[in-house]
């Protein structure tokens, strides 16, 4: 049975009145509250927050709320839900985890902007700086082909360029995730730095493939 039952209904409400989950783990930087609060005045508060029923604790939409206040908001959406402190903590974390699953496919992502790039709407309300933007519509797939790391020496400044997009833009998170899987086979239990060792592993184990392949 799942923990929440029945139809959700929406009420609006004054900001002030919710309550910050004072665990939440999750946290943003200055130019994430930025376009949060561009995108709220531009098309609205139109993703609800999610706050416990009875305390009125934020269960997810912690940034949301604090865009919404910047952006001096009198009333936000709210969904109660009717759950225990155990639910509302697990769901909290449950709904930041798994929106780090989700990547970038560059190809549909371009053809977007390439559609919406016809000066009625400023491109950057999508949350991407106009350097971002530009790079994203001049992507092209990358080579299929693999070399060595020392290849890695000899490309090019538009190569440069397409892996730092694919690693600033949504693959960061899994590498980093990827490396603390490998992280806990380090035979050095005292090790302080074990996401070095697994770096070493991948590379290691890169180079190895790519003699192989070569």
């Amino acid at each position: 049975m799942p923990a929440v039952e029945g139809k959700l209904q929406i009420e609006y409400v004054d900001p002030n009145t919710l309550r910050p989950f004072d665990g939440n783990p999750r946290t943003i930087n200055e130019t994430g509250l930025e376009k949060l609060q561009r995108s709220v005045e531009e098309f609205g508060f139109v993703n609800p927050i999610l706050a416990q029923k009875g305390t009125r604790t934020i269960i997810a939409g912690h940034q949301r709320l604090k865009a919404a206040q910047a952006a001096g908001l009198t009333e936000v959406p709210v969904v109660w839900l009717d759950v225990d402190d155990v639910t509302a903590k697990a769901y909290n974390i449950a709904d930041n985890r798994t929106a780090e699953e989700s990547e970038w496919d560059f190809g549909p992502l371009a053809d977007l902007l390439q559609e919406l790039d016809s000066g009625a709407l400023d491109l950057t309300l999508t949350g991407f700086n106009d350097d971002e933007i530009e790079r994203i519509m001049n992507w092209a797939p990358p080579e299929a082909e693999m070399g060595s790391l020392s290849d890695l020496a000899d490309v090019g400044e538009k190569d440069t360029e397409q892996i730092t997009l694919v690693v600033h833009m949504g693959e960061a998170d899994g590498f980093r995730r990827k490396l603390r899987e490998i992280a806990k086979n380090n035979p050095d239990t005292d090790d302080i730095a074990p996401m070095g060792w697994a770096l070493e592993q991948v590379l290691t184990a890169y180079e190895r493939l790519s003699d192989r392949q070569l």
